[in-house]
């Protein structure tokens, strides 16, 4: 009658928390290929427009945001002892904040132009 009951732990936090940011960047960059590669459709359409501040406005704060994703994301790994989660949460990680370095220095520029 003693039957040992393992509970089985999901990983399905961290991968939703490593997704959202690469799809958020993903459509980031949409946008800002739609509004560079829109020509004067891009100045003319208010929505093809408003795609493209957003994207623009998105590339100096998106980084900052997936930084709480990934954070959340990563700390969730290491409580489910999810190495393979763990590394691909941490490789993220450091690339969004080689991004947000890079989006500070932009919008530093920016600025100042």
């Amino acid at each position: 009658m003693d039957k040992s009951v393992q509970k089985k732990i999901s990983v399905t936090l961290p991968v939703v928390m490593a997704i959202i940011p690469a799809a958020l960047t993903v459509l980031e960059m949409i946008g800002i290929l739609l509004m560079t590669f829109g020509g004067n459709g891009g100045r003319t359409l208010p929505g093809i427009f408003a795609i493209g501040v957003l994207a623009v406005l998105g590339l100096f704060s998106l980084p900052f945001f997936c930084l709480i994703f990934e954070i959340v994301g990563l700390v969730s790994a290491i409580r489910r002892k999810s190495k393979v989660m763990i590394v691909i949460l941490a490789i993220e990680l450091v690339i969004t904040v080689l991004a947000a370095v890079c989006a500070v220095i932009f919008f530093k520029f920016a600025v100042n132009a």
